[in-house]
């Protein structure tokens, strides 16, 4: 405590504010047994009542989630639309192998008609050398024959006016 002279001052001012009025004591109060349990009862009934509400919220969202993914999923899934790609992909390489197929065939049937089979040459005498040969310079004349009358006709339509 601090003594105060008209005087002599002992104390600053931030001593004085530091000084806090007395506080008032809580007198224990007795609690009935009835107040215990009806309090537990409540508190019981409220947790549980949380616990109902979090669980329909979450439920709430799962559901709204379950929508969500049923609407947003058309006909054309991701799925699906990865499968027909690769099912197109195979289709046209399918295709392409078959039309690769179908030229070399057809050049093979070319290449024969235009030069007949292939001649065994090896095994070949001297006469069939020569009947070769001559089937040979027969088929170069009517070629050259043909060439002739094709470049004729060409210089023919040229001449020709308009």
């Amino acid at each position: 405590m601090i003594f105060r002279s008209p005087l002599i001052c002992t104390s600053s001012s931030s001593e004085e504010e530091e000084e806090e009025p007395p506080k008032p004591v809580a007198k224990p109060v007795e609690a009935k047994k009835d107040d215990g349990k009806k309090s537990a009862a409540d508190a019981a009934r409220v947790k549980q009542q949380e616990q109902d509400r979090k669980k329909a919220e979450v439920r709430k969202r799962l559901e709204e989630a379950a929508a969500a993914k049923k609407a947003k999923k058309g006909f054309m899934t991701p799925e699906r639309k990865k499968k027909l790609r690769l099912l197109l992909r195979k289709k046209a390489a399918e295709e392409l192998k078959k039309e690769q197929e179908r030229k070399a065939a057809e050049r093979r049937r070319i290449i024969e008609e235009r030069c007949g089979q292939p001649k065994n040459l090896d095994d070949a005498n001297e006469a069939e050398l020569q009947t070769v040969c001559k089937i040979f310079h027969k088929r170069i004349s009517g070629l050259e024959a043909d060439k002739y009358d094709l470049e004729w006709k060409n210089k023919m339509k040229m001449l020709e006016p308009p």
